[in-house]
């Protein structure tokens, strides 16, 4: 009886992160979807009203981070989808993935999110 209320505790706290999972992981899908115009404004705007001297080098440093910026904003909203993927493999038991790899997941997109929002940050 304890055991089989053990893991109907375990089942149904393991369906809350789940569902926080899949809750958080669209909502940071579409933040990152609308506002990465921002970044995406400064590259065309930069590359459409070039000055009349080009900096040396051909790129100034608000480009080049635009252009990361960009880039780990791809990532950044791929891993928020990636989130609400994890939920659903968190909802059935079979496929259920390790409390490490779950761990990790959320180290890489938090680390994502803090670098994308600190160029973003630089570049205001």
């Amino acid at each position: 009886m304890l055991k089989l209320f053990g893991d109907e505790t375990s089942s149904r706290t393991i369906g809350e992160i789940a569902r926080s999972f899949r809750w958080l992981g669209w909502i940071g899908f579409w933040l990152q979807a609308v506002l990465g115009f921002i970044p995406i404004l400064v590259v065309v705007t930069t590359v459409l009203m070039k000055p009349r001297q080009p900096p040396v080098g051909g790129f100034s440093l608000g480009l080049v981070l635009a252009i990361v910026c960009i880039v780990i904003l791809v990532f950044s909203a791929f891993w928020c989808f990636r989130y609400t993927q994890l939920a659903d493999r968190l909802e059935e038991r079979d496929v259920r993935p390790a409390k490490f790899q779950v761990i990790q997941d959320v180290k890489v997109g938090l680390v994502a999110n803090i670098g994308i929002m600190s160029i973003a940050v630089f570049i205001a």
